[in-house]
């Protein structure tokens, strides 16, 4: 429920009077991300999502090396899945030149023959998430998924 309250805040309130207090909101949305229960995830990263469209990505330049980070990481499929439902909502707050510049990457990375299967699994879980962030902004990408998706090692 705290992390609904500060995305709405974050929505409904001008920036610069919330910028002090972002040091100390971060740690705790960080955490919240990487909760195991999925609807924690998933209300965590809408409230990313509204303070970074608030705020601006100058804001959060460390958190998407963070969710970058985390979405490849070895030990948790959670850790993998908030990350991934993080970074969908930071780049739905961006805007939709930044989809684009992503899904170049997203999808050149998904392609390559040599990563880890946990690492695949990462950029897969975008394949997931990006579509319900963008709605029907994401069908232009749809048919550019389907080949990562259906490569099989």
């Amino acid at each position: 429920m705290a992390a609904q309250i500060i995305g709405n805040i974050y929505s409904l309130t001008d920036s610069k009077d919330l910028a002090p207090y972002l040091p100390n909101i971060l740690p705790g949305l960080k955490t919240s991300l990487l909760d195991p229960v999925p609807e924690v995830r998933a209300v965590s990263a809408h409230a990313l999502g509204s303070m970074v469209r608030a705020m601006g990505e100058e804001a959060f330049q460390e958190i998407v090396p963070w969710l970058m980070e985390h979405l490849v990481l070895e030990s948790s499929p959670v850790d993998r899945s908030g990350a991934a439902q993080g970074l969908s909502e930071v780049i739905f707050g961006l805007g939709a030149d930044r989809l684009e510049k992503s899904m170049k990457e997203i999808i050149e990375r998904s392609q390559q023959l040599d990563l880890a299967a946990h690492v695949r699994d990462g950029y897969m879980m975008m394949f997931i998430y990006l579509p319900i962030s963008f709605g029907e902004k994401f069908i232009p990408y749809v048919g550019k998924i389907i080949p990562p998706i259906l490569k099989v090692r």
